[in-house]
């Protein structure tokens, strides 16, 4: 008798997702269902239930900390996956896959291939990244992604570095690694990105965005042919406490940090008797501005929020 073959599994999310099925709607009650749900349940007695969770896997994926950065840097963030014991070391890895987030306005992506798969999600953006890897790891720590960032002149002193999984509305930060067993969802320990010279004392230079009253959204964003910008002062007093001021600024290239494109002159006449305002600015208006990331900044009073600005 052969008593080293292999023992089929069952995995636990396909167990689960089938005996849904059979409970929904009274399908089990059915002579069909009756006989599909009393061979699942025999199966399941002789056969091992097998899920990797977080808490059981031998991997674990991290962003290690960064030193402070100032605005302006170019850095790498590297994407590490950490062997949990020996046997880690010994399994063949054939891809990973997981979401990246960041703060927008902090953090440039400057993977052009990157930048263009980037969508917006809980107020940050994040990028879908599936990558082959097809190797076993070569050390305890291996790095085997590198994502190359610009920090910016944002709303923020600090940007987290988040890992998130392949599903969008996951509300954990999750890691899928896919190796020679299957699929495992990894814990992760994420980072925070210091801004060295985003702060003057203890006033925020760029912006102060947790006490300002100011709000602002952009859509569409990414851009094409007009954009439209929603204004909020808050419980502000009406000018000419201040002007309101709207513009957009380079953010790559000999001129990152310069203007672009003064758009105030449109927000003069504006917030007189409302505190919340609509602003549609045609693609004309931003004088012949090429396609790619803009850092868009509204102020008023001493306060200020930015945004970044795709342009298609």
């Amino acid at each position: 008798m052969n008593n080293n073959r292999r023992v089929p599994k069952i995995s636990l999310p396909a167990a689960q997702t089938f005996l849904s099925v059979l409970l929904r709607e009274g399908f089990y009650k059915t002579r069909l269902g009756r006989t599909i749900l009393a061979c699942l349940l025999t199966l399941a007695s002789v056969l091992p239930i097998y899920a990797q969770t977080p808490s059981t896997s031998i991997f674990q994926a991290l962003i290690p900390q960064l030193a402070p950065a100032s605005i302006g840097d170019t850095i790498i963030v590297p994407i590490i996956l950490r062997a949990l014991n020996s046997t880690a070391r010994q399994r063949f890895i054939g891809s990973v896959e997981f979401i990246f987030r960041f703060n927008p306005s902090v953090v440039y992506l400057l993977d052009t291939s990157l930048t263009k798969a980037a969508f917006y999600i809980d107020n940050n953006m994040a990028v879908s990244l599936r990558r082959s890897i097809n190797r076993r790891l070569r050390a305890e720590e291996d790095t085997i992604i590198q994502i190359p960032i610009l920090v910016t002149w944002g709303d923020a002193a600090t940007s987290e570095l988040k890992i998130a999984s392949s599903e969008r509305n996951d509300p954990g930060y999750t890691f899928q690694v896919f190796d020679s067993t299957g699929v495992q969802t990894v814990p992760v320990r994420n980072s925070l990105l210091e801004i060295r010279d985003a702060m003057w004392g203890d006033s925020l230079l760029t912006i102060n965005a947790k006490a300002s009253p100011l709000r602002m959204t952009i859509s569409p964003n990414p851009a094409g042919e007009s954009l439209t910008f929603q204004l909020s002062i808050g419980g502000l007093p009406p000018p000419p406490l201040s002007s309101p001021t709207l513009v957009l600024y380079w953010i790559t290239g000999e001129r990152a940090g310069e203007e672009a494109v003064d758009l105030s002159l449109r927000l003069m006449p504006l917030f007189r008797t409302r505190t919340v305002e609509t602003v549609m600015i045609p693609r004309r208006e931003l004088g012949g501005l090429p396609r790619g990331m803009y850092l868009c900044r509204f102020t008023y009073a001493s306060y200020a929020v930015t945004r970044l600005l795709m342009l298609l």
